[in-house]
């Protein structure tokens, strides 16, 4: 059976392209243009990938699948306009991944293998793990194994994190640990570098291990998984 990508929208020659596109790559395309669609085919066990175009109401749909526990399993991506305003309220509301259009075909098959990644980890049903281990002497950090390539803010973000794992952080915070009285920075920029930490983590573990807290900021969930994050003794 043919992997199924939920495709959300209501723009017909859109819907059309990202058909021919996905069917090209071995996907079956199911077409949902209200929330209640989203959810029913969210459940069918062939389901891999949803993807919403924001101008549906995406925060109610992302909303249903956390109720339903299916953002865990499915991976959920928006289809936004270059000049959009919503990727705060989109991070918040448990958006994994931000695709721009014009769509890049390679943007969106990257998401998906990534999708595919996270559905094997999900139905094999292994034990989570996220061992994170960060050096600040050596400025390295590594998640399950492989080294995170990252920016210096991003590398200042998770140390804060794993220092402090289970604790809601706002934004304020965030940037009084990563920035460091650099300049000012606004909450759109701290959004952009927890997007870019988020990729790499999930890139390493399959997992999305930061969690946005609506109104409030970001937590590293270290809970939930077997290994905790460490931080090295500076030599």
């Amino acid at each position: 059976m043919k992997p199924v990508v939920v495709l959300n929208s209501v723009d017909a020659e859109f819907c059309l392209l990202l058909q021919y596109i996905l069917e090209a790559e071995g996907y079956a395309v199911c077409l949902a243009t209200r929330p209640d669609h989203v959810l029913r085919l969210a459940h069918h066990s062939g389901t891999r990938a949803i993807l919403l175009d924001c101008s549906q109401d995406v925060r109610a749909i992302c909303e249903g699948l956390k109720q339903n526990g299916l953002d865990e399993r499915v991976p959920i991506a928006a289809l936004v306009g270059a000049d959009s305003n919503y990727h705060i309220d989109l991070i918040e509301a448990g958006i994994d991944e931000s695709l721009v259009r014009p769509l890049a075909p390679a943007r969106l098959l990257h998401f998906l293998k990534a999708a595919a990644a996270r559905n094997s980890s999900y139905e094999e049903g292994r034990e989570r793990q996220l061992d994170i281990k960060v050096n600040p002497a050596r400025q390295y950090a590594w998640c399950n194994g492989q080294q995170l390539n990252l920016a210096p803010i991003g590398f200042r973000l998770l140390q804060h994190f794993v220092r402090f794992p289970d604790t809601v952080h706002s934004r304020p915070t965030l940037i009084a640990a990563a920035w460091r009285g650099t300049g000012r920075v606004n909450a759109r920029t701290v959004d952009a570098h927890i997007a870019r930490l988020r990729q790499a983590l999930r890139s390493s573990s399959g997992h999305d291990a930061i969690r946005a807290i609506r109104s409030e900021g970001y937590m590293l969930e270290a809970g939930r998984y077997r290994a905790a994050p460490t931080v090295d003794p500076v030599a």
